[in-house]
């Protein structure tokens, strides 16, 4: 059985969890380590739990690199989307309409798939594949 998986891009994931550590370490620094915001309190207490949270995206994503986590499988059968913790397989029969288009809000590339069930939406703006190549593959298969 032919399966194609499309992963999380590495570079843009990677770009991601530098970004996130920098803010963590220059924020951990500014805040607690320097004589800038000795006297406030306020932000001292603001700044723990976001960057715990920050923390938390960091590892999340990481684990997600790591583990090489496909976010969409394509088989002969079905095409299936990893929702945590269960991914979500629909039939390709099932499939009444799929679309790739640019979100105007954020502007990134989502893939709405029109099933009986009802309407899916997925953001495939940081996978390993272009859109284009994408909805390819997907024809393809369908």
């Amino acid at each position: 059985m032919k399966k194609i998986e499309i992963k999380y891009d590495k570079k843009k994931a990677f770009t991601s969890i530098a970004y996130l550590t920098f803010c963590v370490l220059g924020s951990t620094y500014f805040v607690y380590l320097t004589d800038t915001f000795a006297d406030n309190k306020v932000l001292k207490y603001i700044m723990l739990p976001l960057n715990l949270v920050m923390i938390y995206y960091v590892f999340k994503l990481t684990t997600k690199i790591l583990n090489k986590e496909s976010v969409i499988t394509l088989t002969q059968d079905e095409i299936e989307f990893q929702d945590n913790p269960t991914p979500t397989k629909i039939k390709w029969k099932d499939i009444k309409d799929l679309k790739i288009e640019e979100s105007k809000d954020s502007g990134k590339s989502l893939m709405t798939i029109t099933t009986t069930f009802g309407t899916k939406t997925i953001d495939i703006a940081g996978l390993d594949k272009k859109p284009d190549d994408i909805f390819k593959l997907v024809e393809t298969f369908r």
